[in-house]
């Protein structure tokens, strides 16, 4: 089902009356996607602090509830806060990838699959520019069991796997250079998905997503708009 480092950005929402600020939301720490059903439904999981919650394009599934309620056995300190977060569905299951600081864990729903590693040393030809702290990964698989990643820190993505960098590490803003200003560094998060057979790209920042391919943007949205059933959850 999809991460940010840093404070929250946040957005408000205009009084209908007068043009007043009503209520201010922010943005996801950490938000996944995966598809379910071969391409007809994509869930989202997004974090925000210690909590998670779980939806479609229409409506909730889960939560909001605690992220430590969810998955007991994660250490402490993957249960608030997180920097990314990416899921797959492998087999049949799901399966997470929390980011924090420069540390990941990967897990089922029901335990640990891999303990808490410091991710440098797993992908050390990320090189300087994303070994300090990652603000958004998205992870898709290819056959049965290769995880691709694109992970983005500050200005710079790096599209890999657990063996070696596909593409980069390089400047958003040099691969997709349509792609509006606030949108080429410091991102909250990020998700990948292939819907007929071409690949697209989202990216979150503060309340805003966008979605593109390697041409053009394909939607550019304000999540409280799209998605209004988060509203409370999204409260600054």
């Amino acid at each position: 089902m999809l991460v940010a480092s840093g404070s929250p950005a946040t957005a408000a929402a205009p009084d209908a009356a007068d043009g007043s600020s009503a209520v201010a939301y922010r943005g996801f720490d950490a938000l996944a996607t995966a598809e379910e059903r071969n391409g007809t439904l994509w869930k989202h999981l997004g974090l925000i602090g210690d909590r998670y919650v779980i939806f479609d394009d229409t409506h909730i599934y889960e939560g909001p509830a605690s992220i430590a309620g969810k998955w007991p056995f994660l250490p402490s300190r993957f249960t608030s806060n997180l920097d990314a977060a990416s899921v797959v569905l492998e087999r049949g299951v799901w399966k997470y990838m929390f980011t924090k600081g420069t540390e990941r864990v990967i897990f089922f729903d029901w335990g640990l699959a891999i303990a808490p590693q410091h991710y440098p040393s797993v992908w050390p030809f990320l090189g300087p520019q994303l070994s300090n702290g990652i603000n958004a990964i998205t992870t898709h698989l290819e056959g049965n069991n290769l995880w691709v990643h694109l992970t983005a820190a500050g200005e710079y993505y790096a599209i890999h796997n657990d063996t070696q960098a596909r593409s980069g590490p390089t400047l958003i803003r040099t691969r997709w250079p349509f792609l509006p200003q606030h949108f080429t560094s410091n991102l909250d998060d990020a998700s990948y998905t292939i819907e007929q057979g071409y690949p697209k790209i989202s990216f979150y920042k503060g309340t805003e997503r966008i979605i593109f391919n390697d041409v053009q943007v394909i939607e550019h949205v304000n999540i409280v708009q799209k998605w209004p059933f988060l509203a409370g959850f999204l409260e600054g």
